[in-house]
Order: structure tokens, then sequence, then C-alpha cells
């Protein structure tokens, strides 16, 4: 019989194994290494209690993004995201549908993962709209 913990890192790979394959847009091996080195490890706010962590695939344009609460071995609870990547940075962009998202830009600035998402009911730019207000979290690497 396979406990909870089995069963949520089973529930975390299905789900990734899902979002990997709706994409094939190929990234050069060398570009997925340094994003990996770059964005890779575990990610902490301690102010909101989360964690987040990247997988990257060689062959595709996007990274996966799983984000939890709570503690960092305890996987419940996890969202997964798909962030693009562009210019070195990840972007999750505005969704206005199903799942209203808004953009979000994901970035490493003095040795922080710097996470700037557009605010309120900006669903729609794809882009950080600097005329509004944006937020801005910050994570520390906790484990790499």
């Amino acid at each position: 019989m396979m406990t909870l913990r089995k069963t949520q890192q089973l529930i975390l790979g299905i789900m990734i194994l899902i979002l990997s394959l709706n994409n094939c847009n190929a990234q050069s091996p060398s570009n997925i290494k340094q994003l990996s080195k770059k964005f890779g490890g575990t990610w902490y706010n301690s102010k909101e209690k989360y964690y987040l962590t990247f997988t990257f695939e060689k062959e595709y344009d996007y990274a996966t993004v799983a984000i939890w609460k709570g503690k960092i071995n305890n996987l419940e609870n996890i969202d997964v995201y798909k962030a693009y990547i562009k210019r070195n940075k990840l972007i999750l962009p505005a969704e206005n549908d199903d799942h209203h998202g808004c953009y979000c830009e994901i970035d490493i600035e003095k040795n922080l993962l710097v996470y700037k998402c557009n605010q309120g009911f900006n669903f729609t730019d794809n882009f950080l709209n600097t005329k509004k207000p944006i937020s801005i979290t910050r994570y520390k690497k906790v484990k790499n």
C-alpha cells in the first residue's frame, strides 16, 4: 500500500508529465543547463510561507513551476504552472479564461528569486505593466 507521501509525489510527477506533453518547442541543451543552474533548487518566501521548484526539459520552451505552502518536504496542495523561457527569464502569461492569472516575470536578482506580477484584475496585459501596481515577491534559495 502506498504511503501518502509517495502518492503525492506520484501525482506531482503525473502533473509535470501532462504539462510537458503540451509543448514541443526545443531549447538548446546548453541554454537549459544554464537555466537549470540559475533557477535550480528549492526557493522559499518566509512571509507567505511558499516554496517553489523548477523543472526544465531540454525539448521544451518552458519550465514547470511547482509551488506549495507549508513545510519543505510536505508536498500537499501543490500548484503547477508553465513558465515560458524568454531572454533568460521565466514568464507566466496572462490568462483570462477559466483560470484567471496575471502576467508574471521570474528572475534572479542579488541571489534572490524575484517574482513580479501585474496586480488586480489585469488578466490581459502580456507585459509587466509598471503604470499600474505590480506585486513583487522574493524567495531565498533553501536547498540545491
